[in-house]
């Protein structure tokens, strides 16, 4: 399940958060680890309201972890890999708590009938961090919204490269492996 599993997570490996302080203020010179650590940074924490993470923190890898991805098949070829991941396995939760916890308008995921679990290399950089709030006018949906993980329990995983072969390596086997329904419906 979610819960403590979730509350704190810290990753295996080197927190580059601090470097991140350093690097934003470059303005060239960047080796490619550098700006992917900067871009990883950047895309995880859109600011106040537009979600993402909050107090994030950026990591390497120092040996591999598994993580996973509630998607809407429906859209698979476009949402099985994407940005955002979860290092707890969801199966059993409820959909409605799932979405809420995790900030989920349902726009953006409108099934979350299949799950995808996979595992990211050692040398994998990620951002990491509770979720931020989505305000309303966020969603499609102009009355949808999501308050902030204040109680910094469902830490948010985002890997804006690694999915795409950059930065670290992801492996999730054949999609027909995937978990149908993970989630409880009501």
């Amino acid at each position: 399940m979610l819960g403590a599993a979730a509350h704190a997570f810290s990753p295996p490996g080197n927190d580059l958060t601090a470097q991140y302080s350093t690097l934003k203020a470059k303005k060239s010179g960047l080796t490619p680890e550098e700006q992917l650590i900067v871009v990883t940074y950047k895309k995880a924490t859109p600011g106040p309201g537009a979600g993402g993470v909050y107090n994030t923190k950026v990591f390497k890898l120092s040996k591999p972890l598994t993580v996973y991805r509630v998607y809407s098949k429906q859209d698979a070829a476009t949402a099985r890999m994407g940005t955002w991941w979860s290092h707890t396995n969801p199966a059993g939760s409820s959909l409605a708590a799932y979405r809420k916890n995790y900030a989920i308008c349902h726009a953006w995921n409108t099934q979350m009938d299949t799950m995808v679990t996979c595992t990211l290399d050692a040398g994998t950089i990620l951002a990491i961090g509770p979720g931020e709030a989505v305000d309303k006018g966020k969603c499609q949906d102009p009355n949808e919204h999501y308050l902030k993980d204040t109680a910094q329990k469902w830490y948010q995983i985002a890997l804006f490269e690694s999915y795409k072969g950059q930065g670290g390596k992801i492996h999730c086997g054949d999609a027909s492996k995937d978990k149908a329904n993970p989630l409880k419906k009501p």
